[in-house]
């Protein structure tokens, strides 16, 4: 029996090796192994194709994005601070279709959309067809292309835009303000992760954006206290001994007023023409009842009290300079000595020259535009005098006996012929030519002033008067000659009719050929009064604002405030920084009728501390180059 099954299992295993080796199934098999292997090759050039894909999907997307960053910064930097029109112009050729793509998910890579990848290459190739491409997105180029084609108004605007700032958000950080972080998902369902509900760890912070943020001025109470000491000693002794510190002098006794709130209401008011009654309005809406008459009286009593002698040592400083610019405009005062009725009285202001180591601006009110005014206040005074061409300064030059010199304006002087161009438009005839031929002569003077400005300096860069001097001598007095000879011969040649504007123009002229020529003997003169007219436009700007003052008084304190905080303008300072030292210093001065005890407290002085200065958009801009390099 054991035999029998032996014999039927090998014929069971020859059966079997048999059928293994029949090559109808090893081919079948071979077939298979073959489609396997072709399959696994496609799907696996497949996945490399899709991995080149994505990579150059990536690199494409971190190119695209540097390309977009340095177009947006381009045009930051050029003035173009509307981020919609930036948007619009960029996607203007192509606009693709906008996917719905859930927050912090990409749906699809393509979606069949090719031009994903030559968008941007289109908007390029697009920009550089117009030459506005030299290097990659060269924006000032195109710029400079339209500044040709512009007339010489627009030229200055464009050119304005390319000098300002640019306020991006890396820009921000250069600034030096304080930053403070705010982060958009602090919410519990944060790290929480959609899927699963686990706890997701953070690897990353990322900045969202910048934003330049402003946080409205704030009042506290200052409580000022001190300790009152007592000496046990001396108490055992009978011998009662307290000891306490003195009190800190103020601005005004048994007054709530601080150098900080008053200097604000004075900026507001004399630098941004803010009048009291919208201050008052003001610290209403921000919970504090102080009404505008209380305001006033601040203002009147400290500067009586504390400011006036200050004000009388500007003045004694503004003489020590051998040239003065004077200028007046008028003032509608309410209440005078004389009656209730209004009168119109005047603002004279008294300033030295743009080449003055020391600017000072000094304000006087008076009642009128009587000659008397200038005679009074420039007694004592020798030297130059810039005015324009108003007969009231005749009287101060001839009482003076020669110590003071009258040089007007050139440009009041160009300003009669300029008007009559400028109404006759387009319309040529004689009287327009005539004119337009005195404005080139005088045009010829100020461009050798320029170049006065520039080349007639010493070896530290600071103005050398008798180069300038021998300059003019040289190349003004020539023309001046010229222009002169040119108005004689229109009086003379009778070419227009007696109340013509143009014979107004020659008439004003010829009268004044003397003080029109006197700014040639002194190299630190000047050739025109703009300095004064400059000076008293902060004034005229504030009047359209507050109108008119109530009291002569307030006009005087006006005056008083105006010549301070212009003073200080003149000289660098940032008026409210200024102000507020200012105000903290001289409460402790004693005796203020000594004026030089109180010469530190001048703007120009060494103690007036470095925080003072103003910033303007020069320095910054400086500072942001400095930053960049």
């Amino acid at each position: 029996m054991a035999n029998k099954k032996g014999q039927q299992n090998r014929k069971n295993a020859s059966v079997q090796s048999q059928n293994s080796l029949d090559p109808n199934s090893n081919q079948s098999l071979q077939e298979q192994l073959e489609h396997y292997k072709k399959l696994v090759s496609s799907l696996t050039d497949k996945i490399s194709r899709m991995n080149n894909l994505l990579l150059r999907a990536v690199a494409e997307n971190k190119r695209r994005e540097e390309i977009v960053e340095g177009f947006r910064q381009m045009l930051f930097k050029t003035g173009n601070t509307s981020e919609s029109n930036i948007v619009a112009k960029y996607m203007k050729a192509s606009k693709p279709e906008q996917e719905k793509v859930e927050c912090g998910r990409q749906s699809s890579l393509f979606d069949g959309d090719n031009n994903v990848f030559n968008e941007i290459e289109k908007e390029s190739s697009a920009l550089a067809g117009n030459g506005a491409l030299t290097k990659e997105l060269d924006l000032p180029e195109e710029q400079n292309t339209d500044r040709q084609k512009t007339s010489g108004k627009k030229n200055r605007k464009k050119q304005k835009k390319t000098e300002r700032l640019s306020l991006t958000g890396n820009g921000l950080d250069k600034l030096g303000l304080e930053v403070v972080e705010r982060f958009i998902d602090d919410g519990p369902e944060a790290g929480i992760c959609p899927k699963c509900h686990g706890i997701m760890d953070e690897m990353a912070t990322e900045t969202v954006s910048k934003s330049l943020m402003f946080r409205p001025a704030s009042y506290y109470i200052l409580e000022t206290k001190r300790r009152v000491y007592k000496c046990p000693v001396c108490q055992k002794n009978n011998d009662r001994f307290i000891r306490k510190q003195e009190s800190p002098a103020v601005l005004l006794p048994h007054s709530v007023v601080s150098p900080s709130l008053l200097a604000h209401v004075i900026t507001q008011k004399f630098v941004y023409s803010m009048p009291l009654y919208r201050q008052e309005q003001q610290m209403i809406d921000a919970g504090i009842p102080i009404v505008r008459k209380v305001l006033s009286d601040w203002c009147q009593k400290v500067f009586s009290n504390q400011l006036e002698n200050f004000c009388e040592l500007l003045r004694q400083e503004l003489f020590k300079y051998g040239h003065i610019h004077a200028d007046e405009t008028p003032v509608e005062v309410i209440k005078t000595h004389e009656g209730r009725k209004p009168k119109q009285q005047y603002m004279w202001v008294y300033s030295t020259t743009k080449w003055a180591p020391h600017q000072i601006r000094y304000f006087k009110h008076e009642c009128g535009r009587s000659s008397d005014y200038p005679l009074k206040f420039l007694k004592g005074f020798e030297g130059y005098l810039h005015t324009d061409g108003y007969t009231g300064y005749d009287k101060t030059v001839r009482e003076s006996r020669g110590k003071i010199i009258r040089c007007e304006c050139l440009v009041h002087a160009r300003r009669h012929f300029a008007d009559i161009l400028k109404l006759a438009k387009d319309k040529q005839n004689n009287e327009t030519l005539l004119a337009a031929k005195a404005v080139e002569l005088l045009d010829q003077v100020f461009v050798i002033e320029k170049e006065a400005n520039h080349c007639c300096v010493d070896g530290f860069g600071i103005r050398d008067p008798e180069k300038v001097r021998a300059l003019r001598l040289k190349k003004t007095k020539p023309i001046l000659d010229k222009f002169f000879n040119f108005c004689q011969g229109i009086k003379d040649a009778r070419c227009c009719l007696p109340k013509s504007r143009l014979n107004q123009g020659v008439q004003y002229v010829l009268d004044r050929s003397h003080e029109l020529m006197n700014f040639l003997d002194d190299g630190n003169c000047d050739v025109s009064n703009n300095t004064a007219e400059n000076s008293i436009r902060p004034f005229t700007v504030g009047r359209k604002n507050f109108l008119f003052n109530f009291t002569e008084n307030g006009a005087d304190v006006s005056a008083g405030y105006y010549t301070i905080i212009q003073t200080a303008i003149a000289n660098g300072l940032a008026p409210y920084k200024y102000l507020e030292w200012l105000l903290t210093e001289i409460s402790s001065v004693r005796p203020k009728s000594v004026l030089s005890n109180m010469s530190h407290l001048l703007p120009w002085s060494d103690k007036v501390p470095a925080y003072c200065r103003s910033n303007n958009l020069e320095d910054l801009r400086q500072a942001e180059t400095a930053s960049e390099d």
